[in-house]
């Protein structure tokens, strides 16, 4: 029976029946919000008052009172509650893995704990299920000559305590289990100088061994290997570790390394960022940030149809009579064969799982019923395998359980988008359709999942209003909510702008919790691409990058993506489909749930936590005597930042006006800083009618042209086909002559013409736009000019800040351009930062370091400029942001920390 206790209101206070604020280490547990949110009453406390004179909070002054208890809660148990909702613990390679890649994580790197009394060492730990068990925990070296061990023993099994020669005690591992919560083993061990014995627990089973102890005094802690002169290891346990704490004997924590965030090798504790080093590391949360290859299956022929088995963790995969499974719970591929007919023929990757009747649902637009794979009996239902047309390719889909339906949304065929919202009716046993294009326009790629029971969302995808592919297709960035019952559109928000255009997976995953969705996105316009994953908000419309990216090769309607997530929410599996040869190639990948982003796992040294709590009270009462000084300090600074600001938006006038006069390109277009793009007369992106050798072939001419002479036949065929005969390449190069000759002419104003033995592309000088040669003669125009055009200078950053030329070919003969690109950008600008119209204009400053580091990731006069002026500007924690990401890029790079450190910056 549950006993309740409440607040007084009036006369004495017995503890027993009502609560009392006694001194912090109690009042942290109280659950004030309740009590006032509810106008409860409570009793202040006072040492000789305590209980006999209630005050009543009024209402004017409970957000205050929450506010101050907050507070007080937030500093004494801050430590204890921050991070929780993220893995943690360092993964320690056993036995499975050779000697040299086994972990080991040092406490004391650099020297030992010095203990004159004893100390606490507390930790959590969960054995893994492999086949040699043995190894070892932790060893503390006492004094460079005695040894403390916890060994697991494989012969017993149990848990053993070692000292020398000498076994202290042991613990049967079925012990530990009967009072486990879970799978974590919770351990303190504790040396007892004072009454010369050693305690140690395990999940609240606890011993104590007396032992001689009382010479003790320095103690180096390592769990796992370790390489110490005189007690070295390599027999590793095998085990997961997280929330190491060493505590004093006092029982007053003085380290806590919670095992979850963490930097390139080292791991900071959160009291005075004290690092340990851990070798051969794999950190539990990195599990957040990385796509896991799990599985790579090949299948016969096109368009293989993929469901997701949610509940048992498992990817089906359909064709003709086999059907190909991946268990992602036992990480094994397998096959089973139909005994009797097939899934229907048709151009689709999507299928269906029915998981209340443990059957797959494949689906034809054209026939008026469903096919049925039955698991129990391994029959199809459908013997009907003509091949039906391409229609409604790439579209979305949703299976009703609850009423047996099949819906899908949009897709591509026969030149056409579609907007129809299509559902398979179980009573009248045919397709209907709804049109919803007067709401949302034709269109395929699209992503499409699940916000409710009665709620779909629907983001994105590639189409135009009209639905005819013909007429000027484009991506979308939009995100609608589709009732499929009622039919009813809501549009949510729509992305005002993007870097690099993209599209989408087939399905989308929403995180309620977060009021987020995820996506696999991945530029359209490209054939090696990679897949991204995408986290966006529910609420507004903006987004951001998670994990590593995923190898695809897209050709529009015979590549295919989806991303599903199983019911226990573990993790993420994106599936990739795409042609090699005459077969389909199916990757698996998965991703703990919910993913993170690189900087939420990234740990750097806080090294204001090195300051001694003695010192931090004295600290701050000497900031208490001169907060006036700090007061007015601040606010010269405010100005000052105020005033800064009053010149940045007024540069931000000029910015916008130099923007709209960019964004009145001509047409034809030819882009090539990020990527390669190409417009027609009248602005429309043909970009895909560049194939590969192709776009290589027109971007060679285009800069030998612009050398001013042109290629030869002889130096075409070296460029592009190195390892052709003469004859081969010239059939080669009168092929693709052919078909670059009519993209030419439908982008206008532009020909391929021979003159002189020499190829070249000709036009008339300005019509058409280009913004590598835009930037290049801008350049030279603020070069030749005695005054600064600011106006000038400002388009001609907008453009370089696109980024790189061309960055995604790697061709050989293109490397001298882009290095001849990167350095006259770069010199160009470290030019003007010392002009007497720059370099008192903090925001142009700012651009011309970003422009540099685009080009040059490493450049230190940049990150110097970059960091120094946000952290001018009050910006301090962007600031270090980017210093980060520089440190981080740097040993990524040349694998060296760099010597410029974030202080020198900042002096």
């Amino acid at each position: 029976m549950c006993h309740f206790r409440f607040f007084n209101t009036a006369d004495c206070c017995y503890p027993g029946k009502r609560y009392m604020l006694p001194p912090k280490d109690r009042l942290t547990g109280a659950q004030l919000h309740c009590y006032i949110r509810d106008g409860l009453y409570w009793a202040l406390h006072t040492p000789r008052q305590t209980g006999k004179m209630p005050e009543i909070v009024s209402q004017r002054l409970k957000k205050v009172v929450l506010l101050f208890i907050t507070l007080i809660r937030l500093s004494f148990a801050w430590a204890d509650n921050t991070e929780n909702k993220v893995e943690e613990g360092l993964y320690f390679h056993s036995f499975l893995v050779d000697k040299d890649s086994r972990t080991g994580l040092d406490l004391t790197p650099e020297k030992p704990f010095s203990f004159s009394n004893g100390f606490t060492l507390s930790f959590d730990f969960k054995m893994r299920p492999e086949h040699d068990t043995y190894g070892y925990i932790f060893r503390i070296i006492c004094n460079q000559n005695t040894n403390i061990d916890l060994i697991s023993n494989i012969e017993s099994p149990s848990l053993m305590l070692v000292s020398g020669n000498t076994t202290l005690t042991n613990f049967p591992t079925s012990e530990i289990r009967e009072n486990a919560k879970g799978e974590w083993i919770k351990t303190e061990l504790t040396v007892d100088i004072e009454n010369n014995e050693i305690k140690i627990s395990l999940n609240g089973q606890q011993k104590s061994i007396n032992h001689d102890v009382r010479h003790l005094k320095k103690f180096n802690i390592c769990f796992g290997r370790n390489n110490d002169i005189n007690f070295s290891t390599t027999d590793v346990a095998p085990f997961i570790l997280k929330d190491v704490r060493i505590l004093d004997y006092k029982n007053r924590p003085i380290r806590h390394w919670r095992l979850n965030r963490h930097s390139d090798r080292c791991v900071f504790d959160e009291f005075k960022s004290e690092k340990a080093v851990a070798t051969n590391a794999v950190w539990e949360i990195d599990y957040r940030t990385e796509w896991k290859k799990r599985a790579t299956i090949t299948v016969a022929g096109k368009y293989p149809q993929i469901a997701f088995d949610k509940k048992d963790k498992k990817i089906l995969i359909a064709k003709d009579k086999l059907i190909h499974v991946y268990d992602a719970e036992k990480d094994l591929t397998y096959e089973i064969t139909s005994g009797h007919g097939t899934p229907f023929s048709v151009d689709i990757n999507q299928l269906l799982y029915d998981e209340t009747n443990d059957q797959l649902i494949s689906y034809d637009f054209i026939k008026n019923r469903l096919g049925k794979f039955n698991f129990a009996t391994q029959k199809w239902d459908n013997e009907d395998d003509a091949y039906s047309p391409r229609r409604f390719m790439h579209h979305n889909k949703y299976f009703d359980e609850k009423n047996s339906t099949v819906y899908t949304f949009g897709g591509y065929g026969f030149h056409q988008y579609y907007s129809l919202l299509q559902f398979f009716s179980k009573t009248e046993s045919q397709w209907q359709s709804i049109d919803l294009s007067a709401a949302i326009h034709p269109r395929y790629l699209a992503a499409m999942g699940v916000w409710s029971d009665s709620l779909l969302l629907c983001f994105g995808g590639y189409g135009n209003a009209s639905g005819k592919q013909y007429e000027s297709p484009h991506n979308y960035y939009d995100l609608y909510a589709i009732n499929p019952y009622t039919q009813s559109v809501r549009k949510i928000w729509e992305l005002p702008s993007v870097d690099k255009h993209f599209t989408n997976s087939n399905s989308l995953v929403v995180n309620k919790a977060n009021q987020t969705f995820y996506t696999l996105s991945y530029p359209n316009n490209i054939y090696e691409t990679q897949l991204f994953l995408h986290e966006y908000s529910l609420q507004e419309p903006k987004f951001r990058r998670l994990g590593n990216p995923i190898p695809f090769l897209f050709n529009d309607v015979e590549s295919y993506c989806d991303l599903f997530i199983p019911a226990d929410s573990s993790a993420l599996f994106a599936v990739a489909s795409y042609m090699v040869g005459d077969n389909s190639m199916i990757d698996i990948y998965s991703i703990s749930y919910p993913p993170l982003g690189m900087t939420e796992i990234l740990q750097t040294e806080n090294k204001t936590a090195n300051i001694s709590y003695t010192l931090l009270y004295i600290l701050l009462f000497i900031v208490m005597g001169i907060l006036t000084y700090l007061i007015v300090k601040r606010i010269k600074k405010m100005m000052y930042i105020n005033s800064v600001l009053k010149a940045v938006e007024s540069d931000n006038e000029q910015d916008k006006k130099t923007k709209e006069k960019e964004n009145k390109v001509t047409y034809p277009a030819i882009y090539m800083l990020d990527m390669f793009e190409a417009l027609d007369s009248k602005g429309a992106n043909i970009s895909h009618l560049f194939t590969p050798t192709i776009s290589q072939m027109f971007i060679l001419l285009y800069f030998r042209t612009k050398d001013g002479k042109g290629i030869t036949s002889n130096e075409l065929q070296k460029s592009l086909w190195p390892d052709k005969d003469c004859e081969s390449a010239r059939n080669n190069r009168n092929v693709y002559f052919n078909k670059l000759r009519p993209i030419l002419n439908i982008m206008g104003n532009i020909r391929l013409s021979k003159i002189k033995g020499f190829w070249v592309l000709s036009y008339d000088e300005g019509t058409i736009y280009c913004d590598y040669e835009t930037i290049m003669e801008n350049i030279e125009l603020i070069r030749e000019n005695a005054e600064l055009d600011i106006e000038l200078l400002q388009t001609t950053m907008r453009i370089a800040k696109k980024g790189k030329l061309l960055p995604s070919y790697e061709i050989e003969w293109l490397d001298n351009y882009k290095t001849a690109y990167s350095n006259t950008i770069i010199e160009f600008l470290m030019s003007l930062i010392e002009h007497p119209d720059v370099k008192n204009n903090l925001l142009l400053l700012l651009n011309i370091s970003e422009i540099i580091l685009i080009q040059d990731s490493l450049d230190e006069s940049a990150i110097k400029l970059k960091c120094g002026i946000l952290y001018k500007l009050g910006k301090k924690k962007q600031a270090l942001q980017c210093y980060n990401k520089y440190t981080e890029e740097h040993l990524k790079i040349l694998n060296i920390k760099p010597e410029l450190t974030f202080d020198k910056i900042v002096e």
